[in-house]
């Protein structure tokens, strides 16, 4: 498995997954909801100079990516077809491993998403209006409960169960 800066020419790939993973845990959102977010991710967030994005490979598969802003995580989605494989892990574990992280953020109704980060050491710190697309739902702000290190023992050993 490799971890890379993103490049423009990755860009496709991103919202292909982005899509593909909102649809699969995103129950709550509309088609029209949905096809709204693709346009405003590409918009408002491919293109953003303070954001980092890291893509996921394995070998010439596209796996997933993060984009982080200062010492948040914004999004780490992964291909649905490799959920439950340990590679949501094993990007926050290098997310943890280069950058300082205090939240992540997810929809309320993302049990999916909330579930991943509650079992990383990330802990519901406040629910918020949806601060990054405008929709009428809330989302949770997560904040890393336990220290950098910890949370990185506890990705580390989810990575190897």
């Amino acid at each position: 498995m490799d971890i890379r800066k993103a490049t423009p020419q990755d860009h496709e790939k991103m919202k292909y997954v982005w899509s593909e993973c909102i649809l699969t845990t995103c129950y709550f959102l509309t088609t029209r909801e949905i096809k709204k977010l693709e346009k405003e991710f590409e918009e408002k967030f491919l293109k953003d100079p303070n954001i980092n994005y890291f893509t996921q490979w394995l070998g010439d598969e596209f796996v997933g990516f993060a984009c982080i802003r200062g010492k948040d995580i914004l999004f780490t989605p992964i291909n649905p077809v490799y959920f439950g494989k340990r590679y949501g892990e094993q990007m926050v574990a290098y997310i943890l491993e280069n950058y300082e992280i205090e939240r992540t953020y997810v929809y309320c109704s993302d049990m999916h998403s909330l579930a991943f980060y509650s079992n990383l050491g990330f802990e519901i710190e406040d629910r918020i209006p949806d601060i990054f697309f405008g929709n009428p739902y809330e989302i949770n702000q997560l904040r890393l409960g336990v220290s950098q290190e910890e949370a990185l023992r506890l990705v580390k050993s989810k990575i190897l169960s």
